[in-house]
């Protein structure tokens, strides 16, 4: 390594965890996964605006033996929140489903199937990355 940068002095190389970063930000804005996310949010922002679907969901995890989490907001420019956000709605889709059953006039809330397949890969994708940065993040 000190070889190559002996022989290449104008070589740059940037920090590798904002690289990953950027790359990341990168695909999450290919359109059909833009598309999955922000159903997601939607998603998660419907549950977040009302009492009575928090206490329908806390119920529907109740009856399915599921754990009583409550749906988890992402915040844009953070990756790792977008993956948890992910992480938490597909653990608990049995219980929001059968919550948004429930209650008339809201499966515009409900993601479509698709976006459920991309919210599926997008999650297995970020899911190694997820536990390489939080690795990295632990050395000291």
């Amino acid at each position: 390594m000190i070889k190559a940068f002996e022989q290449f002095p104008d070589l740059w190389l940037g920090c590798f965890g904002h690289n990953l970063n950027l790359a990341i930000s990168k695909a999450l804005k290919i359109q059909r996964v833009e598309t999955a996310v922000r159903a997601c949010r939607h998603l998660v922002q419907g549950f977040s605006r009302s009492w009575k679907r928090k206490r329908g969901l806390t119920e529907k995890q109740a009856a399915l033996n599921l754990p009583q989490k409550a749906l988890i907001h992402d915040v844009v420019t953070r990756w790792g929140s977008t993956y948890k956000m992910l992480e938490r709605f597909l653990s608990q889709q049995q219980a929001v489903c059968a919550t948004l059953a429930a209650e008339r006039g809201v499966w515009h809330l409900m993601p479509k199937d698709a976006d459920i397949a991309v919210m599926e890969q997008l999650y297995q994708l970020l899911e190694p990355l997820s536990k390489f940065t939080d690795a990295l993040g632990s050395e000291t």
